[in-house]
């Protein structure tokens, strides 16, 4: 008991001292640390509670040593000695370490990249290590090198590597304005450095036009090999390692976790010299549907250059100069299969050459063959079920970019979408590993791989490593994304239980409000409520840096509101957030006309049509500007159209909107909570059309879909049993009806005594009683229903109607 006292006091004490320092500077929070009595472990939790709530996460670090943002903190003080350097300013950080700028000290003038652990990642040194090993055996004018290195006073590892000073490969030649022979030229010493790391058995896997820069004499420099590995390398360990990659760039296999060979460099160097050439990169995911970003890597083939500088009119060059030669040469560097590709970096350097020359190249040679099977492989062989379970997983997972740049749009919020992303295809690397390892990558089910994937994680997770927190949280994404609820709420309370995000307050936070969106669909709002409230302080703390958070808790207290019938107040908080919404989110991005749908349903059941209308305008121009009002981003869009037609009558385009919408789900989802939804919906109309006998196969579907997914005591179980019921009283069959009415009665009562849905079981039950001729108990549902429908004011006014009608069928 003592000992836990202690380490509550202790707590207590850190959280104080944490409260105190947040919103001062680094350079007076350390003023403040260095008079303070704090043991090492102390001064370690502290300083790691600060970083991250400063969000110096993995991908804080900037790109090139001199971009990188001025920052006060350094673990390591200014004029500290490190080897024969010294410590003049920090350049940025990472995850795991920390890059400064070092003069030598022994009389010799040499700026060096000094790279360093971060304190809290000394004790998991072996990728630095490793990145160390192989920077070593690199010695090439085209490549960053490593001058020294060797261990820090406190015992962290560090590497001093070559300083240099320039900018991104396509920023420096888009701004210069350079040519495209000039621009051959530069990728040409691309070429020549990355073949001399083959030759050396070092594969870069990360090549982008981020980690080429070009300094001040137009020399262009590798950088960044923290994921390079030697072809020689077969590691053996139980720890469990997810490489990173960044999808634009990523060749086909890397997303199966294949051996890495020279052939990824070949694949990413292709879709440099594309970016190079067209101004856009050969895929651009940004905000692009999932699943189809999926079929994309795995399956299609990249545009041809020409033509994509044809549709661009920022292009660098005219569609015309690239048609031919330079179209083959990286559409063979980019073609699906490794063994298509080019053999090696020295022979696409070739045919660059030889098109320079004027000469023949050879990427033309068997192209027409080389397409035809293409297109023959295409049609021949299906999707493996293991890829389109995880393109199934991925779709509609919130907030996900592939890739965040730096817009208007504040430098933090882009990060965190890149973090979203980077967690995203670890999430998927993993869940391909899972297939292989199990010999079941043609027939893994999307929940068997979830689960699988999800609990080799947890075996071998390290709470303290933040690269690991994100796939958890993206997991915990993918699990609500499939709808399995209860699958998310376990997940993320296991992970919780396990310790990940002690060590940050905003990790946690994260956890917290993702276990918040499963149990708030399960309308479990009183730990929903308590989750929030523990939220809310962290986003508050920082609201710049969590408005993405924000307005996901805001949402999500909305939609809690609606459900438990104050849809004035949810109205209220979608409303108010909605410029900062436009303002953080791009036009056309799945959070922007999430919460554009999201305001629409409280509108519709609130029977504000026309404001519905109007904001469903809105999104649908935006989706149309996006070209992803067919896709599933517009799917909700189908949805809410389908609801305010029906809102106003027009029944038959109704029925036609939600029939898009359930034929897209199925197509892109599979099952789940959502097509029950979308089940039900279509139910609803084709009652209103008086076709209760498709009607009754529609809920048929939803309702063990709604009990999977969602549970058996939910809303979604409610109105599908409710809307089955009017279905069996338009069939004549009300012995049927009957038996669900126990159900319908208790599910109501959880919502109150005069809640809508508590109306709706009064007016369904009429309904029945109707059937039966139990004409007095008809009276008194139906003035019991028209009572609760006047108590919810203009949400329950839609519904008056029905009380008329069946009134005027009583004898």
């Amino acid at each position: 008991m003592a000992d836990q006292e202690d380490l509550q006091t202790r707590r207590d004490r850190l959280r104080d001292i944490f409260s105190d320092l947040a919103g001062k500077s680094e350079k007076a929070r350390w003023a403040v640390i260095s008079r303070l009595d704090l043991s090492p472990e102390d001064q370690k939790e502290l300083t790691s509670l600060l970083s991250a709530a400063d969000g110096r996460g993995p991908l804080d670090q900037k790109t090139g040593w001199t971009n990188a943002e001025a920052v006060d903190y350094t673990s390591l003080p200014l004029d500290t000695d490190i080897g024969a350097f010294r410590i003049a300013a920090l350049l940025g950080r990472g995850g795991a370490g920390e890059v400064y700028r070092a003069e030598r000290r022994d009389g010799f003038e040499q700026t060096v990249a000094l790279k360093v652990l971060r304190p809290e990642a000394s004790g998991r040194p072996e990728a630095f290590l490793r990145e160390r090993d192989v920077l070593s055996s690199l010695e090439h004018p085209g490549i960053a090198r490593v001058v020294d290195g060797g261990l820090a006073p406190d015992g962290r590892a560090w590497m001093a590597m070559e300083f240099v000073e320039g900018s991104d490969i396509t920023l420096w030649t888009a701004g210069k304005g350079i040519g495209l022979p000039e621009r051959l030229d530069l990728f040409l010493q691309v070429c020549d450095s990355v073949a001399y790391a083959h030759r050396r058995l070092v594969v870069h896997r990360d090549l982008k036009p981020s980690n080429i820069l070009v300094d001040g004499d137009g020399r262009t420099r590798l950088l960044d090999f923290g994921v390079a590995r030697l072809l020689v390398d077969n590691p053996v360990g139980q720890t469990l390692t997810i490489p990173v990659l960044t999808p634009e760039y990523a060749a086909p296999e890397q997303l199966e976790n294949s051996p890495p060979t020279t052939a990824v460099d070949i694949y990413a160097l292709g879709a440099v010299l594309f970016e190079l050439m067209t101004g856009p990169g050969p895929w651009r995911f940004d905000d692009a549907p999932l699943p189809v970003v999926m079929r994309r890597l795995l399956h299609d083939d990249p545009p041809v250059p020409s033509e994509t500088a044809a549709r661009n009119d920022a292009a660098p060059f005219e569609g015309r100069r690239l048609r031919g030669d330079l179209d083959a040469i990286i559409l063979k560097a980019l073609r699906r299969r490794p063994e298509d590709r080019y053999e090696s970096v020295e022979a696409l350097a070739g045919d660059v050459r030889r098109y320079l020359d004027h000469r023949p190249v050879t990427a033309r040679d068997g192209s027409t063959l080389y397409y035809a099977s293409r297109l023959a492989r295409r049609y021949r062989w299906p999707l493996a079920a293991s890829i389109a379970a995880v393109a199934a997983i991925l779709v509609g997972s919130a907030g996900i970019a592939f890739q965040a740049r730096e817009t208007a749009i504040e430098r933090d919020l882009a990060r965190a979408q890149a973090a979203r992303a980077d967690a995203v295809s670890q999430s998927v690397v993993l869940m391909f590993r899972t297939a292989s390892d199990s010999g079941r990558g043609g027939t893994a089910t999307i929940r068997e791989l979830l689960d699988t994937s999800a609990s080799q994680l947890m075996a071998a997770i390290n709470p303290g490593d933040p690269d690991q927190a994100a796939v958890v949280l993206a997991l915990a994404d993918l699990y609500t994304t499939v709808d399995d609820l209860a699958a998310a709420e376990t997940f993320v309370r296991r992970a919780l239980s396990a310790g990940v995000g002690r060590d940050d307050p905003a990790t946690t936070a994260r956890l917290r409000l993702k276990l918040a969106g499963a149990l708030v669909a399960k309308s479990e709002f009183a730990e929903t409520e308590t989750l929030l409230a523990m939220v809310e302080p962290i986003w508050r703390a920082d609201p710049q840096r969590f408005r993405l958070e924000r307005l996901e808790a805001i949402g999500m207290t909305a939609y809690m509101r609606r459900l438990q019938g104050e849809r004035e107040e949810g109205i209220a908080l979608l409303q108010s957030i909605l410029p900062d919404a436009e303002a953080v989110h791009a036009d056309g991005s799945r959070e922007l006309l999430t919460h554009y749908n999201n305001l629409v349903t409280h509108l519709v059941e609130s029977n504000r049509i026309e404001e519905a209308d109007t904001v469903l305008q809105r999104a649908e121009a935006s989706a149309r500007r996006a070209r992803t009002e067919g896709m599933p981003l517009g799917l909700a869009l189908i949805q809410s159209r389908g609801a305010i037609e029906s809102r106003k009558g027009n029944l038959e385009a109704a029925a036609a909107s939600f029939g898009r919408a359930v034929a897209l789900r199925r197509e892109l989802y599979g099952p789940s909570a959502a097509l029950a939804v979308d089940r039900m919906n279509q139910g609803r109309v084709l009652l209103a059309l008086m076709r209760p006998a498709e009607a009754i196969v529609a809920f048929d579907e939803a309702q063990p879909l709604a009990e999977e997914y969602l549970g058996p005591d939910t809303l979604l179980t409610l109105m599908i049993a409710l809307s089955r019921i009017d279905a069996l009283c338009q069939l004549e069959r009300p012995a049927e009806a009957e038996r669900l009415l126990d159900f319908a009665d208790r599910a109501s009562l959880t919502y109150g005594a005069e809640s809508l849905q508590r109306g709706l079981f009064h007016r369904t039950r009429a309904y029945v009683r109707l059937q039966q001729q139990r004409y007095a108990d008809v009276r008194r549902d139906l003035a019991a229903a028209e009572r609760i429908y006047g108590l919810q004011g203009a949400a329950g006014a839609p519904y008056m109607a029905d009380v008329e009608r069946l009134r005027s069928e009583l004898p």
